[in-house]
């Protein structure tokens, strides 16, 4: 396995630690320069735990298994010369 390969998490372990209070933070990285494209993919996700000291990374498809569950509370962008720096935050909704 290569250094950027991400072991797939179970559905049950990432919604454990979405009611402990955790998120899920997306991030991207696309050029500022481009107009109107419409990213439906981040470059990145990761499992942010209140307890655990690191991130846990996720795949595009753990996050699309537990996405029915999520509600976005935090969007965020900024530019830094030609490139556009963004994510946002996911977490429980209260139906669970």
């Amino acid at each position: 396995m290569s250094t950027g390969d991400i072991v797939r998490i179970s559905e049950t372990v990432i919604l454990s630690a979405l009611r402990r209070g955790g998120c899920i933070r997306t991030f991207y990285r696309r050029s500022a320069v481009r107009k109107g494209g419409v990213y439906s993919v981040p470059d990145g996700f990761s499992l942010e735990t209140p307890e655990e000291s690191s991130d846990t990374p996720l795949s595009h498809t753990d996050f699309e298994v537990v996405r029915k569950y999520l509600v976005k509370v935090d969007v965020w962008e900024q530019t830094v010369g030609n490139t556009l720096f963004g994510g946002e935050t996911w977490k429980m909704n209260g139906y669970l």
